[in-house]
């Protein structure tokens, strides 16, 4: 990718609109419980972001910006979590004791960089290879402080007020369903809000608990 050509390019290109479309969180509930046990501070609101700020992952590279990821549908958000809900169920954990995660609906409001349309990832000069390179590479990659095309692509749109955050195809549901329609939501949160926890502007969230499950579980949100 031609970093000054896709800055240049990014001026041009008008964010796609999002209104109360449905995304999933998964949320692993040993952040309610494990933070204490450490010493640390209670995780106890949904979108807590900090973890995300310190680690990094695929639009966001550790220790620059908090970053909310959501799935489409529950099907992709458990492929993006990984295998414990998958293979890992089938081998020798398959009668492993554990705490569930989580699958909450999520209504997103908010105008993203939509990586999904071939229009645009043309005007930024970035391929669908690009944006669907393998976990394991931008990770290691990012271990060498060396930032992949997806990172790059994270701190353009972040540095556009215009955008709340970026509209990709899902790597994980490509790897294992060899689709690229199954889609996720990187969700740029406000870094200096508690816990990282609230979206930046022009991003609502509302989140689909109508028995108050949720909160009288004693999570924020």
């Amino acid at each position: 990718m031609n970093l000054a050509r896709a800055t240049r390019a990014l001026a041009g290109i008008a964010p796609r609109q999002l209104v109360s479309q449905p995304f999933v969180r998964a949320h692993n509930t040993d952040v309610l419980h494990v933070p204490l046990l450490l010493g640390e501070p209670r995780y106890d609101h949904l979108f807590d972001c900090r973890y995300s700020f310190k680690r990094g992952y695929r639009f966001n590279f550790q220790g620059e910006m908090p970053v909310l990821y959501l799935g489409c549908d529950k099907e992709t958000s458990s492929y993006e979590i990984g295998p414990r809900t998958h293979e890992a169920f089938l081998g020798s954990l398959a009668y492993a004791r554990s705490n569930p995660y989580l699958f909450i609906d999520v209504d997103v409001t908010t105008a993203v960089l939509d990586l999904t349309d071939r229009g645009v990832r043309r005007t930024l000069g970035v391929s669908k290879p690009d944006i669907l390179i393998p976990t394991d590479k931008w990770e290691s990659d990012m271990k060498k402080r060396s930032r992949s095309i997806t990172h790059h692509l994270g701190a353009l749109a972040w540095n556009d007020d215009r955008f709340g955050g970026i509209l990709y195809p899902s790597y994980p549901a490509f790897a294992r369903k060899k689709t690229s329609k199954k889609t996720c939501i990187a969700l740029f949160m406000d870094v200096t809000s508690e816990g990282m926890a609230t979206p930046r502007a022009p991003t609502r969230l509302v989140v689909v608990d109508a028995h108050g499950i949720l909160m009288k579980a004693g999570f924020r949100f």
